[in-house]
C-alpha cells in the first residue's frame, strides 16, 4: 500500500516538473491549450445537460438551453483561442488603467491623500498602460511564475518521498 501511494506521488512530481518546464518553454502554446481545454469543457458540460435531458428524470426545458450555449460557448473558445489569449491582457490594462487614473483623479480631491495616495494610483495607470502596450508581457510573467511553481512543487514532493522511502 505504501509503495503504491510512493509510486503515484512519485509520478505525480514529475509530471508537476514536466508540466512546468513545458509551460516554460512553450509560452504561448501552453496558454492556446488551456483556452482550448476550456473550450472542450463547455462542451462536455453542453453534452451533460443534454444527457441529463434526455435520460435524467426531470425533463427541464433550461438543460437545454444551457447546453446550447455551453456548446456555442465552447466551439467559440475553441475557434477563437489566439484572440482569447490575446484580448485577456488587454482588457486587465484596460482595468488598470481606467482605475488608476479614477485613483488618482480621486487623491487629487482629498487633501488627506498625502504624496502615496498619488503616486501609488499613478503606479497603477503606468503598469495598465504598459500592460496594453506590451500584453504579451504580463502574459508571459503568468506562465513563468505557473511553471517555476509546478517545477518546486514536484521537487518538493520528490524530496518529501525521498525522506519517507
Amino acid at each position: 500500500m505504501i509503495k503504491k501511494i510512493i509510486r503515484n506521488k512519485t509520478i505525480l512530481a514529475a509530471l508537476s516538473i514536466v508540466a512546468g518546464i513545458f509551460l516554460i518553454i512553450a509560452r504561448r502554446s501552453a496558454l492556446d491549450m488551456v483556452v482550448r481545454i476550456l473550450g472542450y469543457g463547455l462542451i462536455a458540460a453542453a453534452v451533460g445537460y443534454l444527457l441529463s435531458y434526455f435520460f435524467g428524470p426531470h425533463k427541464d426545458e433550461t438543460q437545454l438551453g444551457y447546453a446550447v450555449i455551453s456548446g456555442i460557448g465552447g466551439i467559440l473558445v475553441i475557434a477563437l483561442a489566439g484572440a482569447i489569449v490575446n484580448i485577456f491582457p488587454v482588457l486587465i490594462g484596460l482595468v488598470l488603467l481606467i482605475n488608476g487614473l479614477g485613483n488618482l483623479t480621486q487623491s487629487f480631491s482629498d487633501p488627506e491623500s498625502g504624496i502615496a495616495g498619488k503616486i501609488l494610483p499613478a503606479l497603477v495607470a503606468l503598469a495598465g498602460l504598459l500592460v496594453m502596450i506590451h500584453p504579451g508581457a504580463i502574459v508571459n510573467s503568468v506562465v513563468i511564475v505557473a511553471g517555476i511553481t509546478l517545477i518546486v512543487n514536484g521537487l518538493s514532493d520528490l524530496n518529501m518521498i525521498r525522506r519517507f522511502w
